[in-house]
């Protein structure tokens, strides 16, 4: 092994394989990669990882502290809508990220499931939400969470009409306010609703619902 094989560090591996991940999507990180762009044989990678599968992980776990401080950022007065506008944003910047570890083979679940705790407990620092039972609370953060995947989604793929800052955020600023007083409304009139996959729906909605797919099936008959 060379000197300069000898001098890299294990942060040396994961900024070179992040980098790829960045550039070229999740597809195209392999050890001969990140060895090109290190200039340096493959020895230095599999001195700190034992498999590609391990160094993923590490990439993934810098996406997320990434995602995290774009969702922590003072877009607003508000924590919750911030939460939101840091999602789409980072999808905007970052369009490999978003696809490699939010669309493509679920492989950040895990991450996931820890990124959308932290954000629940922020949540909970702003004072609307003291209001709000733990069950609306997740059916709220559910919604929210859909909106703003779906968004990131189309400002990845360049398919915003508008997608500078202010338009998403005046977006969530709208959205939000009318998920968190239809939350609210729930909690004031609970007895008409049910929770359908932790989600709140209105107990009118559903047999409406469950009428009309009956009329269809009749219909095909």
């Amino acid at each position: 092994m060379s000197p300069k094989e000898i001098s890299y560090t294990r942060d040396h591996i994961v900024q070179a394989a992040f980098d790829i991940v960045k550039e070229g999507g999740l597809n195209a990180l392999s050890a001969r990669k990140v060895a090109e762009r290190l200039g340096s044989s493959t020895a230095p990678v599999y001195s700190y990882f034992s498999s590609m599968q391990e160094l993923e992980q590490s990439v993934e776990e810098r996406v997320h502290d990434l995602l995290l401080e774009y969702s922590t950022r003072p877009y607003t007065p508000r924590i919750d809508l911030n939460i939101g506008v840091g999602v789409v944003l980072f999808a905007r910047d970052h369009p490999r990220f978003f696809t490699a570890y939010h669309i493509e083979g679920g492989k950040g679940y895990d991450a996931e499931a820890r990124i959308s705790e932290h954000m629940m407990q922020q949540m909970r620092k702003f004072p609307v939400y003291a209001k709000i039972s733990d069950e609306d609370m997740r059916s709220l953060f559910s919604k929210l969470k859909i909106f703003s995947h779906g968004l990131g989604l189309l400002a990845c793929s360049k398919r915003l009409p508008y997608d500078d800052d202010d338009y998403i955020i005046y977006m969530f600023w709208e959205l939000g306010e009318e998920l968190i007083n239809a939350t609210l409304q729930k909690m004031d009139h609970s007895d008409d609703y049910t929770v359908v996959h932790g989600l709140k729906v209105h107990n009118n909605k559903i047999k409406q619902l469950t009428e009309w797919r009956k009329k269809q099936a009749q219909e095909k008959q």
